[in-house]
């Protein structure tokens, strides 16, 4: 639309002369377009503004956050959990995860390191004379190391999952997921000891100190699923009596058990039939 600068009548765009007061107006759009320049333009500094304003509200939550580590640091909550293991305890929601995803990892490389290199022990294959072998040998441990982990990942999630459900029939009100977990991992946060010492182990002689890994390995699932029946009870307002809920957590984790049975009993038959039909082959062939 134009605007009439004598009369101020709005006329179409493509009219060039005032309909009312006859006033040329071919000069006036051009006039109207710097306005609506000008209005893109201060329109463009106020959405940089914002846009600044936005990363400076980000910047200002990653500072925040960055000083709340260092008050509640990861350190002092694995301190105060060995310490004091039901402690009441304020820290990152992340912490649980990231604690039990590490504990996991280490667990596994220990452990499977330690297996191969008992084998090779035990057996005294060369893997090194043969490359077809050697190739078939670090496959069958590189699927065996997505097994393990696949079972533990599942029995561990079965314990955060079964026990955080049981908690929820038992007391009308539960924590976030991610609490529960931290006070999970709270206390049996022992069990990051345990399974660094787990891990030195098996690199330095599986095979001669495997009686101790394993007990250590029980030690330490046992403190697990005891820390997830103790949460349970940990609780305010029952609806129901706690023993049922540690009733409901044993029964999913009897299940849970039999699901991951089930998942790799084939596989690690297989995978221990190729390791030593390979051996065997080896032996004779070569």
């Amino acid at each position: 639309m134009k605007k009439c600068p004598n009369c101020g009548s709005e006329m179409e765009a493509d009219v060039n002369f005032c309909t009312v007061c006859g006033t040329d107006l071919r000069n006036v759009s051009a006039a109207n377009d710097q306005e609506n320049l000008n209005g893109q333009s201060k329109d463009s500094s106020k959405s940089n503004s914002v846009n600044k304003l936005q990363e400076n509200e980000t910047f200002s939550r990653v500072t925040a956050a960055v000083k709340n580590f260092d008050k509640d640091s990861l350190w002092n909550w694995f301190l105060t959990s060995w310490k004091t293991p039901s402690a009441n305890q304020k820290g990152e929601k992340w912490y649980g995860i990231v604690t039990i995803l590490i504990e996991m990892v280490l667990f596994i490389w220990g452990t499977v390191f330690g297996i191969k290199k008992a084998i090779i022990q035990i057996t005294g294959i060369n893997t090194s004379n043969n490359t077809e072998f050697q190739n078939n040998f670090n496959q069958v441990f590189h699927s065996l190391t997505i097994d393990l982990f696949l079972a533990i990942f599942l029995l561990g999630a079965g314990v955060v999952v079964g026990s955080y459900f049981a908690h929820k029939f038992v007391n009308e009100k539960s924590p976030a997921f991610l609490d529960y977990t931290n006070k999970i991992v709270q206390l049996s946060n022992i069990n990051a000891i345990v399974v660094l010492v787990v891990t030195l182990l098996s690199f330095i002689d599986y095979k001669g100190l495997i009686s101790i890994i394993s007990l250590l390995a029980l030690f330490a699932g046992l403190l697990f699923l005891i820390a997830g029946a103790v949460s349970i009870c940990e609780g305010h307002g029952e609806n129901r009596d706690s023993f049922w809920g540690v009733i409901i957590y044993v029964i999913i984790m009897l299940v849970v058990a039999g699901v991951v049975c089930l998942i790799l009993k084939n596989q690690v038959i297989s995978q221990a039939q190729t390791i030593f039909g390979n051996f065997t082959k080896s032996f004779f062939n070569y």
